[in-house]
């Protein structure tokens, strides 16, 4: 019983989490409350995996561990995208290289290639999106109303 009990200690915070950023979306309709109930859903899987690998320790056991762990991770996104990144490049070489695979017609090989360039340059458009947006709110370069270079005279004169 004191067992299961380890489980329902280690999820009640991400539980509640995940139900506030839940309701939150539900509300207000901000997709980021769903980005935000995903790191919690899969910390709340972390958490298990541990304490499973904790009762079994075992090599299955614990690769799912680690593996958990690392998708838990918050900058994991940015580790995994790195990853994508390389294995795209160097597809987009065989376009420049005209490998002969001889099972797909080039044409389609062509088209397939092109559009993962695609996925990739605007992936990466997403992260420079990002990367300007954080660099302006975090030097207030961002704001609605641009001062005057003059002050304004008062009513009185």
């Amino acid at each position: 019983m004191y067992r299961e009990l380890a489980y329902v200690i280690s999820f009640a915070p991400y539980y509640w989490r995940v139900m506030q950023c839940a309701r939150r979306w539900f509300d207000e309709a901000d997709a980021n409350q769903l980005t935000n109930l995903g790191k919690y859903v899969s910390a709340m899987v972390a958490a298990g995996a541990r304490l499973t690998y904790a009762r079994q320790p075992n090599t299955t056991w614990m690769i799912i561990v680690l593996l958990m762990s690392l998708v838990a991770t918050n900058k994991s996104i940015y580790y995994i995208s790195i990853a994508l990144n390389i294995v795209l490049r160097v597809v987009w070489l065989e376009t420049v290289m005209k490998f002969n695979l001889g099972i797909i017609e080039s044409r389609l090989l062509d088209f397939f290639l092109a559009s993962l360039e695609v996925i990739r340059q605007g992936h990466w458009n997403f992260y420079r999106l990002e990367n300007e947006h954080l660099n302006n709110s975090g030097n207030y370069r961002a704001v609605k109303v641009v001062p005057l270079p003059f002050r304004e005279c008062d009513s009185d004169g």
